[in-house]
């Protein structure tokens, strides 16, 4: 009986597949490699896959990402045919998975040898042989005894897997998802496509090495950890970018007003993944080498309440000049010897490069920071234009610092404010090139010593003018 009732499952199985099939047969979504990457800085990747597509009576489909941003995606024109027309619909795509449990070990090794030990009731049992395949919706896979007949077990009955050979933990699964279809005007098999997206979840940190070789010259190395995602690269162009541009809403389009270009590296990387990538070495002497000291300390007006902890004992690049010109932004630096031993901070000072060269470093502190600002006063209506009238708010500000370093450390915080300064104990302030709405832009400086374990704070005071509300 209980092999009459396998065989009627399988069967139906198959015959269920094959309607499927034959009823809703339509060109299936393809995938094309991704051979241009570009990173910004609010983790958004320019993204241009090209190759090779089959189409079928004019039409070709193309997955997309789960995680491409909607309604960003174009077409790069060609000279062989014409776009008749481009659109996105749902589609069942294929996305890779890591395997989680005893059956999803199972659908990774489809086609292996397997022991399965299970348990139908109260009964325990085991069974050698082939997996063939597994029904997704109902959770039942299929395997082929050593006897020759088939045997169907449920996902809750699986109660260990065992995996002749090397066993596979990632299987692809399908999932609906978005695809993306080109119709064109050529009758063709075959046509070159490039298609270019946004998607999120791509970031990238940068990395430097400097490596001594003798007491006038050195290499600096250009380093970068990138952060894929489902998108594997292999051999792609890879373009990190220094600036952060908006998404605009209604078009979806990427503003990119100064794409600040760090550095750019032909790259293969694996998918869903945070590699180490060399992206370029410059030979330079140490008159031109890296100044390296402790960082200003800025509280940015964006998110002024979040606290900054700077690491302990680390080199942080502040300037890198060269004979490009080029500048680099902070970022971990890491100093080496001629054979690639790592240069501590307590032993640097007593290498002797050279008397006309300077290679500066300093211990950045562990500096603990909070601020804080509220309103003190608020004069309604204070200033009126021909459109609108403003109050005039006077806000205090505290910020409170606290060196956990067991040395004291000399630092110059700065804090940019909306308004005119009234008052900031300890601090000098200077006006800015910029303004936000009816307020100058202020820069607060204060050159501080900080004692360990012991706290500072900052006082300060200014006047912003604000939209009446309810007006």
């Amino acid at each position: 009986m209980f092999l009459k009732s396998t065989q009627t499952i399988r069967t139906l199985y198959v015959f269920v597949t094959l309607l499927i099939s034959t009823l809703f047969c339509k060109a299936q979504p393809q995938k094309l490699p991704v051979t241009h990457l570009s990173i910004f800085g609010n983790q958004i990747g320019s993204v241009i896959k090209s190759g090779s597509l089959r189409f079928d009576d004019h039409r070709a489909v193309v997955e997309v990402p789960t995680e491409a941003i909607p309604g960003t995606f174009q077409i790069i024109p060609t000279s062989e045919y014409q776009i008749t027309k481009a659109y996105t619909a749902k589609d069942t795509i294929t996305v890779p998975a890591i395997a989680s449990d005893f059956f999803e070990i199972l659908k990774a090794n489809v086609g292996s040898q397997a022991e399965i030990h299970f348990q139908i009731g109260n009964e325990v049992d085991v069974i050698t042989g082939e997996i063939l395949y597994y029904m997704p919706q109902t959770e039942i896979i299929a395997v082929r005894k050593n006897a020759g007949n088939t045997m169907f077990l449920r996902k809750k009955q699986i109660l260990q897997v065992s995996i002749q050979g090397n066993a596979k933990l990632s299987y692809e699964e399908k999932i609906l998802g978005d695809s993306y279809t080109i119709e064109i005007d050529k009758d063709v098999t075959f046509a070159p496509v490039s298609i270019q997206y946004l998607e999120k979840g791509y970031s990238w940190k940068p990395e430097y090495q400097y490596q001594i070789l003798n007491e006038k010259e050195g290499v600096f190395t250009l380093l970068a950890w990138v952060k894929t995602t489902t998108e594997a690269l292999q051999d792609a162009e890879l373009v990190l970018s220094l600036s952060t541009p908006r998404i605009e809403t209604n078009e979806k389009t990427l503003d990119i007003r100064n794409p600040q270009v760090f550095a750019a590296a032909t790259v293969s990387l694996p998918t869903n993944s945070n590699s180490r990538v060399i992206l370029e070495q410059i030979n330079m002497s140490h008159t031109e080498a890296v100044e390296v000291k402790i960082p200003e300390l800025l509280i940015s007006p964006e998110s002024p309440r979040l606290a900054k902890k700077l690491p302990i004992n680390a080199y942080k690049v502040v300037r890198t000049e060269n004979k490009t010109g080029r500048t680099f932004p902070p970022a971990e630096l890491l100093v080496l010897d001629a054979q690639r031993n790592t240069i501590s901070q307590e032993n640097f000072m007593q290498w002797n490069i050279s008397q006309k060269a300077s290679f500066k470093t300093a211990t950045i502190p562990s500096i603990e920071v909070s601020v804080t600002e509220e309103e003190r006063s608020r004069e309604v209506k204070s200033l009126k234009t021909a459109t609108q009238s403003f109050d005039k708010v006077i806000i205090k500000g505290t910020i409170l610092l606290k060196n956990t370093d067991a040395k004291k450390v000399s630092i110059e915080v700065q804090k940019i404010v909306a308004g005119n300064v009234l008052r900031s104990l300890l601090g000098s302030f200077n006006k800015q090139d910029s303004r936000w709405g009816m307020n100058n832009m202020n820069l607060i400086t204060w050159p501080i010593s900080l004692m360990p374990n012991l706290p500072l704070t900052l006082n300060y005071e200014y006047e912003v003018f604000l939209p009446t509300a309810h007006e």
